[in-house]
């Protein structure tokens, strides 16, 4: 259990220091009961005293195997976040994982809900950390999960049958034309593939 001491305010009277007193707050463990589900429902984690939480500021989290999270909000600022062997799976835009510390473990995936059409928001993965470890077996994976196909700003013309979708440059040849066009940024690539 991570401790952090605080100071309450208190009043210095003559060089003597009155009202001041430690106390420790405490960040806790929150675990995932497992199966499938939204981080946002308390019924989905636990705590060290067995209590349903949501993970809150500070908290070391801890998703395992055979689990499904759906995120669809950012968290609170997390001391740490570990996967092992679930999968986390990012739901919108703005959706983002905020730790001082996050590990995806072997057999653990973070990914993105898709791939969608032109009408629908786009998702991404976005995690902000000091410390990301990635252990051989775990992955960031948003493979084929940008536009479907033949839609997007990078999509390949109806006559390129097999195109390519342009992404940060254009698309690849297809056996009947030309791939997408260049759509976003080769340096910075924000959007989703076409």
């Amino acid at each position: 259990m991570t401790r952090r001491r605080v100071c309450d305010a208190g009043l210095l009277l003559g060089g003597v220091l009155l009202g001041i007193g430690l106390k420790e707050l405490r960040a806790d463990f929150v675990f995932w009961k497992g199966g499938t589900g939204f981080w946002e429902n308390a019924s989905n984690w636990t705590n060290t005293a067995g209590d349903a939480v949501v993970p809150s500021a500070g908290d070391e989290v801890r998703v395992g195997p055979a689990s499904a999270v759906w995120i669809t909000n950012a968290t609170p600022l997390l001391s740490s976040f570990r996967i092992t062997g679930g999968t986390l799976i990012f739901t919108n835009w703005t959706t983002r994982l905020l730790a001082e510390t996050v590990t995806i473990e072997s057999n653990a995936v973070v990914t993105v809900a898709g791939p969608f059409a032109m009408n629908q928001m786009s998702n991404r993965v976005w995690i902000i950390c000091t410390n990301l470890l990635v252990t051989a077996g775990g992955r960031i994976d948003a493979d084929g999960k940008g536009y479907v196909g033949s839609q997007g700003p990078g999509a390949a013309p109806n006559v390129a049958r097999y195109g390519g979708g342009g992404n940060g440059g254009r698309g690849g040849w297809g056996d009947q034309g030309s791939g997408g066009t260049t759509n976003g940024s080769v340096h910075q690539p924000e959007g989703p593939g076409s």
